[in-house]
């Protein structure tokens, strides 16, 4: 049994397409929770949280001010498209996120992923969890469902075998 693992070809879990990933995700100014926002520094642990989840899918993720200007490769545009966080953690109900990434392969827009996910996070004792640890929870769902899309849209583009 030993000899024939010998045969088999070793498993790469990188692959050799670069990406260019938005370095700050976006919130548009007129939408709800903006304290939550900038208090969570979701600007940038989203964008860090995806690049974490995703770096063992690429060979080498660049971040980038603005995915939607880059004219070679592979680019992802982050966008925080909704938040649902009232103060006082999980003392005032779930905290929710939604996030949207743009892809784009040689500047030119290619798919969109849309995606939310909410959590209470835990409300008693010494368990209990600030506004900014449940969203961060929901972040790290996100970005694992995030850079997994992104590993498809790798195959689906024919960037990979």
């Amino acid at each position: 049994m030993y000899a024939a693992a010998l045969w088999l070809p070793a498993a790469s879990s990188a692959s050799t397409v670069d990406l260019r990933l938005q370095k700050l995700a976006t919130y548009d100014a007129t939408l709800p929770f903006q304290e939550a926002f900038k208090e969570c520094d979701l600007a940038t642990v989203v964008p860090a949280d995806i690049m974490a989840s995703a770096t063992k899918y690429f060979s080498r993720i660049t971040l980038v001010d603005d995915a939607t200007k880059v004219e070679v490769g592979l680019a992802a545009a982050i966008r925080v498209t909704g938040l649902e966080a009232p103060g006082g953690g999980g003392w005032t109900g779930s905290k929710q996120l939604a996030i949207e990434i743009e892809l784009y392969r040689d500047g030119k827009f290619v798919e969109k992923f849309q995606k939310s996910h909410s959590s209470k996070g835990h409300s008693v004792g010494l368990l209990k969890a600030g506004t900014c640890s449940i969203l961060n929870a929901n972040t790290k769902t996100l970005s694992r469902q995030a850079a997994d899309w992104l590993k498809s849209k790798l195959w689906s583009l024919g960037l990979e075998d």
